[in-house]
């Protein structure tokens, strides 16, 4: 299980308020990369995080210096999860022009991150009594790498 640790920021005018007191109901929290079995498919992180409580609603999570939306599932509306694409086994051009552009971006979303973590941290953005609020999750889980097999007819074909 993860640990919750709880902190304020103080540091910046862009940072968000941290909870000193954690919602209640997170009940396992772990991340876990991923790569699609086929050349150019993508790959990424996925964050998973269970509740036990409707109390709260998970909104968003802030990890390696990127944001995503957390959806519940529909067969389990207690467990959350955020996805983040990155740039690995993904089909780009290679030229200067777009890897420039893409260093570009990421360094501006960097220069606006609002929270500084470690490598195994995440924020959590929820709602509560229709106030948005924050908590860090410290020492988050990694889990083994999901690694998606190539689909049968992709793999007919390369025979």
């Amino acid at each position: 299980m993860a640990l919750i640790s709880f902190f304020s920021l103080a540091t910046c005018a862009t940072a968000k308020k941290l909870d000193k007191v954690p919602p209640t109901g997170i009940t396992e929290a772990y991340y876990q990369n991923w790569v699609a079995g086929v050349q150019g498919g993508g790959s990424g992180t996925n964050i998973f995080i269970k509740t036990s409580s409707q109390d709260i609603v998970l909104d968003s999570v802030y990890f390696h210096n990127k944001v995503a939306k957390l959806s519940a599932q529909q067969s389990m509306p207690l467990f959350y999860i955020g996805r983040f694409s990155n740039d690995m086994n993904k089909e780009w051009e290679n030229t200067n022009k777009n890897h420039t552009k893409r260093s570009e971006i990421k360094a501006s979303e960097m220069a606006n991150f609002p929270f500084q973590l470690k490598t195994n941290e995440c924020v959590v953005s929820y709602m509560q009594d229709e106030k948005r609020k924050y908590f860090k999750i410290s020492e988050l889980e990694k889990k083994a790498s999901d690694e998606y097999p190539v689909s049968r007819k992709k793999a007919d074909n390369k025979i």
